[in-house]
């Protein structure tokens, strides 16, 4: 990956910070991560445990800050490789958040890729057997009105429908 591991840490971080916890399963899948994108795990691992820190005592407002200048600065071309870096991230534990899904969405949008995209890549890592309509996944975005609120509880809502409970947990 060509773009700088601090600008990927601080994307990566926003999205691990939505719950307040940092666990192993994160952890070990940010090593994976790490490797998997060619930097040296480490120290990436380093940023990302500074990032998660300095945003558990920052504003929201501070946070959506530094996603928003490092989402700028990650080359286009890399872009969707760090969402699903974020999303594979996030749902390590086998538990999906409200708030890490409106952080996921979030982050989607700082990078620029299309929220049904973003949507559907979420879904399809919850449950990759899944079969989701087109229409469905376009109605639930559409359904939203452009509320990133009502987006959030939607796609939750979506994700409580597909996944199953052996292997995962939704918590609304």
């Amino acid at each position: 990956m060509k773009s700088t591991a601090e600008h990927v840490a601080n994307v990566l971080a926003v999205a691990i910070w939505a719950d307040g916890e940092y666990d192993d399963a994160e952890r070990e899948a940010v090593t994976t991560i790490a490797t998997d994108l060619g930097y040296t795990p480490m120290i990436f691992q380093k940023m990302i445990e500074g990032g998660v820190g300095g945003m558990l005592k920052s504003t929201d407002e501070k946070v959506n800050a530094i996603l928003q200048d490092s989402a700028e600065k990650i080359i286009p071309s890399e872009k969707l490789q760090v969402y699903e870096a974020a999303i594979e991230i996030v749902l390590a534990n086998s538990v999906i958040e409200h708030d890490e899904i409106d952080r996921l969405l979030a982050v989607a949008g700082a990078l620029d890729i299309d929220m049904e995209e973003a949507v559907e890549l979420i879904l399809d890592m919850v449950n990759p057997d899944a079969e989701i309509e087109e229409e469905e996944l376009v109605d639930t975005i559409a359904s939203a009105g452009g509320d990133f609120d009502k987006l959030v509880d939607n796609v939750v809502e979506l994700c409580d429908k597909i996944h199953d409970p052996e292997t995962f947990t939704i918590i609304k």
